[in-house]
C-alpha cells in the first residue's frame, strides 16, 4: 500500500528494470502523441463493443480506451475555475522555490487546489496543459474525486528521472496528485489512465485503514488468480490502482459484467468500498 506520507509514483522505465518501492516503472507501451487530442464532448460515446481491455494482460499497464474516458467526462458535473493567483514563492517537491500560479478547480461542488509554473516556464516541459488536466479530473466519479485535494504541476523533474528505476511522471497519495516533467510528450490517453491510477492511491488511503484491510485485498488477488497488468504484480497497492482504472471506466456499462466475472473477489471488495 502506498502510504499517505509516501506517494506512489508512476514512471517510465524498461520493463526489465528493477522496481523500487513506490516507483511505477513504465514500459514503453504507450505510443507518444500530441497531448490534448482527447475529445471532451457530451459523453455520448458508447463503451467499446469489445471489453477485452478489462481482461488480464501481460502488458506493463492497464490501458482503458479513449471512448471510456469520453463517456466518463460526459457524466461530470459543472466545472468552475477561480481567478488565477500569483504566488511570489512556492517550494516545489524535490526542487527550489520559484514564482508560481495558483487556481482552484471546482467540479460538482468539490474544490481541488492547483499549483502550476508560470506560463513562460510551462512550455517545453512535456507537461499536459492546465485545461487538459481539468478535463482529466472530470473522469472521476463525484465521490471518488473528493479524495484528491491538491494537484501540483511541477516544473522540477523527479529525482528518479534518468535513473535505472525509471522516469517518475506522477505521484498519488496523501490526497495529492503531483505531475512531473517527462522526457517526451505523452498521449492524452496516457494521462487519462495515469491520473485515474494516481487518484486510486488517494482513494486507497481512505479505505485501507489497517494492515488487515491490505491483507484482504491480497487475499482477493489470490482468489481471483490473475493480474490486470504486469505492473500490478509489484505490490497490493499498485494492483488496487490498476484494477481501479478498470472499475471506474466500466461503471454503468456492459463491460462491468465482464470485469466482475474476470475478477470476482476484487470486484466485490471494490463495490463494498
Amino acid at each position: 500500500m502506498t502510504s499517505r506520507r509516501t506517494p506512489g509514483p508512476i514512471g517510465l522505465s524498461p520493463q526489465s528494470a528493477p522496481l523500487t518501492p513506490g516507483t511505477f516503472g513504465l514500459a514503453n507501451s504507450f505510443a507518444p502523441g500530441s497531448v490534448g487530442q482527447t475529445a471532451s464532448g457530451a459523453g455520448t460515446a458508447k463503451q467499446p463493443a469489445s471489453c477485452a481491455f478489462v481482461r488480464p494482460t501481460t502488458k506493463h499497464l492497464v490501458a482503458a480506451p479513449d471512448s471510456a474516458f469520453v463517456r466518463r467526462r460526459g457524466l461530470s458535473g459543472a466545472v468552475t475555475l477561480s481567478a488565477v493567483t500569483s504566488l511570489p514563492s512556492y517550494t516545489w517537491p524535490h526542487g527550489p522555490a520559484t514564482a508560481a500560479l495558483s487556481q482552484d478547480i471546482t467540479i460538482s461542488g468539490h474544490t481541488i487546489a492547483s499549483i502550476r509554473p508560470l506560463d513562460a516556464v510551462y512550455s517545453g516541459l512535456n507537461l499536459p496543459s492546465f485545461s487538459q488536466i481539468v478535463d482529466f479530473l472530470k473522469v472521476l466519479p463525484k465521490k471518488n474525486r473528493t479524495h484528491t485535494h491538491t494537484l501540483i504541476v511541477s516544473p522540477v523533474p523527479h529525482p528518479s528521472s534518468g535513473q535505472q528505476q525509471g522516469e517518475t511522471i506522477a505521484q498519488g497519495g496523501a490526497d495529492d496528485i503531483i505531475i512531473f516533467p517527462a522526457s517526451k510528450v505523452r498521449s492524452a490517453n496516457f494521462y487519462d489512465n495515469l491520473l485515474v491510477h494516481e487518484s486510486g492511491h488517494n482513494y486507497q488511503s481512505s479505505v485501507w485503514k489497517s494492515g488487515a484491510m491490505v491483507a484482504q485485498w491480497t487475499a482477493d488477488i489470490a482468489a481471483d488468480g490473475n493480474r490486470p497488468s504486469a505492473y500490478s504484480a509489484s505490490n497490493s497497492g499498485e494492483d488496487f490502482s490498476e484494477f481501479y482504472i478498470l472499475y471506474i471506466t466500466t461503471l454503468g456499462t456492459a463491460c462491468a459484467q465482464t470485469l466482475q466475472s474476470t475478477y470476482p473477489a476484487r470486484y466485490a471488495r471494490m463495490s463494498g468500498y
